[in-house]
């Protein structure tokens, strides 16, 4: 890795990152356990709450494989028009890898094929 940025670096701020044993599908998991009603994400002044987050990616999760019959070997690739679909698409590949990024699941379609439109 590159360090020449290092030299601009804040520097109170740390240069490494520990990873959490958990992943970000369990943290929100947990987070809409405890905090159902607490913002998870604003988006164009409209607050989407953890439970909510939660229940829409469940719900991405129930149409690919019940509805398209996609299956965990599959790949899949997603298409997101904003941010906020952008990122239950990206919790729900981080739940269960499912699907992969779309670069690698655009190039390297292997087996059965799904394309999702919204």
């Amino acid at each position: 890795m590159n360090e020449r940025h290092f030299e601009f670096w804040p520097r109170r701020m740390l240069r490494t990152l520990t990873l959490p044993r958990t992943s970000v599908y369990h943290n929100l998991k947990v987070s809409a356990e405890k905090y159902p009603e607490k913002t998870a994400i604003i988006y164009y002044g409209t607050e989407i709450p953890y439970e909510r987050l939660h229940d829409e990616v469940h719900a991405l999760a129930g149409y690919l494989q019940q509805d398209l019959g996609a299956k965990k070997v599959d790949r899949v690739v997603l298409s997101a028009p904003g941010r906020v679909h952008r990122r239950i698409t990206q919790e729900r590949v981080r739940q269960d890898p499912l699907a992969r990024a779309p670069g690698e699941g655009a190039r390297k379609a292997v087996g059965r094929q799904r394309l999702a439109t919204s």
